[in-house]
């Protein structure tokens, strides 16, 4: 097998991938390029080879091949630069995106955290707030504070201990209260 004929199919995919503008140029000059020197150098220098005219070899080499393949080369190291070039620029767009995909989660972190401990203090809040009552109601209680007003509303576990203090409450009479010993609330 020829590698020309492994090459051609490898150029043919490499082409069809995505390029770009500059690198189109480039690769369109180097197709013409290419098909200029098969047809005015690699053809003309085989038909010489296969015919033993060394003398039509050594002139198509010296005025046509040498030239035409220094262009050509020159023509891929043009197009391996445009690409260093476009991958540079596309390395660097990259790290721009990743960090703004960082600084966003980085930003929507501290927003979670944030909400996460305004409605985590709220919830607190709402947990402690009625318990300190509850306690406030029951020394009162204790010590015989009778007109200290409990108002048992909600449906969660504070709201039946308010209630069970305000039934505690409604039970005792003045001059009830317990003095030191109280087995209600040990």
């Amino acid at each position: 097998m020829d590698s020309r004929d492994c090459i051609r199919p490898i150029w043919k995919t490499y082409l069809t991938i995505g390029h770009e503008e500059n690198e189109k140029k480039v690769q369109n000059a180097f197709e013409a390029k290419n098909a200029k020197y098969q047809s005015e150098a690699i053809k003309p220098a085989l038909a010489a080879l296969k015919s033993n005219d060394t003398v039509a070899l050594k002139k198509i080499y010296v005025d046509v091949l040498k030239s035409q393949f220094l262009d050509l080369s020159a023509n891929i190291d043009e197009q391996i630069a445009t690409q260093d070039v476009n991958s540079k620029l596309a390395l660097k767009e990259a790290e721009s995106d990743y960090q703004l995909v960082r600084l966003e989660s980085l930003l929507a972190i501290l927003v979670g955290a944030a909400a996460s401990s305004y409605f985590g203090l709220r919830l607190s809040r709402s947990m402690v707030r009625p318990i300190q009552l509850a306690v406030s109601a029951s020394k009162q209680i204790s010590v015989g504070a009778l007109n200290y007003h409990i108002k048992p509303k909600g449906r969660n576990e504070t709201a039946e201990l308010r209630a069970a203090l305000f039934a505690m409450q409604r039970s005792q009479k003045p001059g009830d209260h317990c003095s030191g010993h109280c087995p209600l609330l040990q």
